[in-house]
């Protein structure tokens, strides 16, 4: 939904594919684990860290050694492949975020460039990989991914709230298509409980991402104000970016 100004037809294509693809997301988790349980120990499950590896080495180790090495390998690959599509669409989907707000005049307006020949928001693309590398730098990966989904369930459950508000304060608004308020009833529940429980297990850590989220205040006040007073000194930051990446506003 972050690129459906993007997508031909939104109002159709938009579900549809939300419904299509969650559908044949939770078909193939659910085949996947059904495969581990099956193949795997409870001991083997709880000890192996790379278990789709494990699986694919085990499950044709009877013929024999070469064989073995095969299923690791493909397995293996399966998983790079899976991860890279996943990093690919999150990328496209969270690059668009940044991009809108400096459209909106929340954000720094170098952050709105479009890349002429591919049309793709170049610098929203940059600032997203930036960020993802000062987060990870002092860190690790693991950390990353923890206390990151933790602010991203945080803010996806704020979304989901304002469904069931906006359809209360603005009921004869227009909308492109409507789903049931049972969904998003549902996913501010399932976000509470993703957002509350990494308190209970490490508070300390999301606390610390809770404080580097609200820098981001005083930055869109910054922007946001009537006066503009941030923007006043970014036009020549605008066009050298312009300039050097092949973009515009």
């Amino acid at each position: 939904n972050m690129m459906a100004g993007e997508i031909k037809n939104p109002a159709k294509n938009v579900p549809s594919a939300l419904v299509i693809s969650q559908i044949m997301l939770i078909s193939v988790y659910l085949l996947a684990n059904i495969a581990y349980c099956s193949i795997l120990t409870l001991e083997e499950l709880y000890n192996v860290d790379a278990i789709a590896i494990f699986v694919g080495r085990k499950m044709l180790a009877r013929y024999g050694e070469t064989w073995s090495r095969v299923g690791e390998v493909f397995f293996g690959l399966s998983v790079v492949v899976s991860t890279y599509g996943s990093l690919s669409s999150s990328l496209m989907g969270s690059s668009r975020l940044p991009f809108i707000a400096a459209q909106d005049g929340m954000f720094p307006k170098c952050v709105g460039l479009i890349q002429t020949k591919t049309g793709t928001p170049i610098v929203g693309l940059l600032y997203i990989g930036v960020t993802a590398f000062a987060c990870v730098w002092p860190s690790n990966i693991t950390n990353l991914i923890a206390y990151v989904g933790f602010l991203s369930w945080f803010w996806w459950g704020l979304c989901f709230l304002a469904v069931p508000v906006l359809r209360w304060k603005l009921p004869c608004m227009p909308r492109k298509f409507k789903v049931n308020l049972v969904i998003p009833v549902v996913a501010v529940l399932s976000t509470v409980y993703l957002v509350i429980g990494p308190f209970f297990v490490n508070p300390l850590p999301c606390l610390g991402w809770i404080a580097v989220t609200l820098i981001g205040v005083p930055i869109y006040y910054g922007f946001a104000d009537d006066d503009n007073t941030c923007n006043k000194w970014m036009d020549q930051v605008n066009v050298f970016l312009a300039q050097l990446l092949g973009a515009e506003l």
